[in-house]
């Protein structure tokens, strides 16, 4: 019964990742935060499970290792989940995400645009689907989107064609 509950709670998560909201004339992806919770408890209880470990002197350094990686684990992935936004306006989209310490910003206005083609881009690690922006004028930009844009391709182009972008 455990394995079908874990199963049954990993297919939920899964197809609830990303949340989008519409506002007037913005929407707005950003991870569902019922998703950030779950990874938070999960690094916390992580946490109180190395630090129980730690407490018996024979298992210190694993408690201490399990402690370490929950709080790094913990510190870096939440932040990151819960600042990670892509907003779209009848004028522009742009992503923010990163550390929160440094964030990245990631964009374009639609009106310096001239075409837009998506390209798959073997890095690596792993590849992605990166933009490369004709931009009014002459000059081409790369950009390789984030998991959150990146998931959503279909219907950010969507939207994007919706306000006059053209695609090739």
């Amino acid at each position: 019964k455990a394995r079908l509950l874990a199963v049954l709670a990993a297919t939920q998560l899964s197809s609830r990742c990303y949340v989008i909201e519409e506002s007037g004339t913005t929407t707005t992806l950003k991870f569902e935060p019922l998703l950030v919770l779950g990874i938070a408890i999960v690094a916390l209880l992580g946490i109180a499970i190395g630090v129980a470990i730690m407490l018996r002197p024979t298992r210190r350094r694993q408690g201490f290792s399990i402690t370490a990686f929950c709080v790094m684990a913990g510190a870096f992935t939440v932040p990151i989940m819960w600042l990670d936004h892509l907003v779209i306006t009848p004028t522009e989209i742009y992503h923010e995400n990163g550390f929160w310490f440094r964030p990245t910003h990631k964009g374009f206005r639609f009106a310096d645009v001239e075409a837009i083609r998506i390209q798959e881009v073997k890095r690596p690690r792993r590849s992605s689907r990166d933009w490369f922006i004709d931009r009014v004028g002459g000059n081409q930009d790369q950009i390789s989107p984030g998991d959150l844009w990146e998931s959503n391709e279909d219907f950010v182009v969507e939207k994007l064609k919706g306000y006059g972008v053209t695609f090739r």
